[in-house]
């Protein structure tokens, strides 16, 4: 069956894929939320300055059959252009992939001589790809037969709560230590005011509340964005509104005297939940706040009965809560092209030299930010 490849370059094409988008994703066994349009639009809208769109769509007879969220950056250095597509990143990459429909035969090799037809890119890096993705093999051995590098790497790996059993068994489950300093955390809480526990928009807070009062709390955090130098408002406001359009949205707040001392935002999809982002209150810090929320989304999850929680980060307070781990792989694939090797060696040497400039300066700016907190002080906000 004949297979056509088009390129998406721009966010207003991109949301006209979204009907098919959706009908794809129902015959993809892939349960990672951030494949679903409700976050890779927001996302992509929110690094659409940084990026040139470059997403691929194959279809057949049939329709849509492939996607590969396919983002376009230009590093210089030394004089030298190097251009690499990529999965879109700002900081971190949550779990991407390609997206293809398993019934489908020879999508990615469609894509690959697609790439293959354009001289203008050295580098394929596909980031946080599951370990246990179809997609590994596919590329891998299309790779093969057409005569492209071929590249793997460990990348990244994160825990996750397998949600078995009832609530009171988790817990009792949980360290002593950790189950404590929860215990203590909301007493001290209870002792400034009342306590309790807020989703929205599950639990009549509207909204636009809802997001409101979460980056009210960011801008109460260390985590806040004042520096950052893209629109995190704007993506948390639109991509909130299109999770809770499908019933995805759970935004999970501590709230002591009707104020927020700390914020979890959940995409609830396919049976699990999994946690995107959190902060706390800096002068909430002494009740442990990010702690006593996190329990909290967790025995929802229970009551509930979600197949999983998963924890996006890889902190290691997060292990005090689970042992079970997921990873992920980093590909590439090398351009054919003469001299794509040689560029591909000089953006690893300056890839390795920012990365580690980047990471000093966000410790540093972490550590400016946060502060002097107690010493029994969780870092679950983190």
């Amino acid at each position: 069956m004949t297979l056509e490849v088009e390129e998406i370059d721009g966010i207003g094409r991109l949301e006209g894929l979204a009907d098919e988008w959706h009908a794809l994703l129902e015959r993809v066994p892939h349960d990672s939320p951030y494949l679903t349009p409700e976050f890779m639009i927001p996302w992509a809208r929110m690094l659409a300055s940084k990026y040139r769109f470059r997403v691929l769509a194959v279809r057949d007879a049939t329709g849509l059959v492939g996607l590969a969220p396919l983002f376009e950056r230009r590093l210089g250095k030394w004089g030298v252009e190097f251009v690499v597509r990529s999965f879109p990143l700002h900081g971190f990459s949550p779990p991407f992939d390609l997206v293809i429909d398993p019934a489908a035969e020879g999508v990615v090799d469609a894509m690959l001589r697609h790439l293959d037809a354009d001289a203008g890119w050295h580098l394929v890096e596909l980031l946080n790809i599951p370990e246990r993705s179809a997609n590994l093999a596919r590329l891998r051995d299309a790779c093969a037969r057409l005569g492209f590098g071929f590249e793997q790497f460990d990348s990244l790996s994160t825990t996750y709560v397998p949600v078995e059993g009832a609530w009171p068994a988790y817990l009792e489950n949980l360290p002593r230590k950790l189950r404590k300093s929860v215990r203590q955390g909301q007493r001290r809480l209870e002792q400034a005011g009342a306590v309790r526990f807020v989703r929205c928009p599950q639990d009549g807070l509207s909204l636009a509340e809802g997001i409101e009062t979460a980056l009210s709390v960011i801008g109460k955090s260390w985590k806040r964005f004042d520096a950052e130098l893209v629109d995190w408002n704007g993506f948390l406001r639109e991509m909130g509104a299109r999770l809770a359009a499908r019933d995805m949205l759970c935004l999970r707040f501590l709230m002591v005297e009707n104020v927020a001392a700390a914020y979890h935002l959940e995409l609830d999809y396919r049976g699990n939940l999994h946690g995107l982002h959190n902060a706390y209150d800096l002068g909430m810090a002494a009740g442990n706040p990010g702690a006593v929320l996190l329990a909290n989304a967790l025995q929802d999850a229970h009551e509930r009965c979600r197949g999983r929680f998963d924890f996006l980060g890889t902190k290691e307070y997060l292990e005090r809560w689970a042992q079970a781990r997921q990873d992920f792989v980093r590909l590439r694939v090398v351009n054919r092209r003469f001299g794509a090797g040689i560029k591909t060696a000089l953006y690893d040497r300056v890839s390795r030299a920012r990365k580690a400039r980047a990471a000093r300066e966000e410790e540093a700016q972490r550590l400016a930010r946060l502060g002097r907190l107690p010493a029994d002080a969780d870092s679950a906000g983190d």
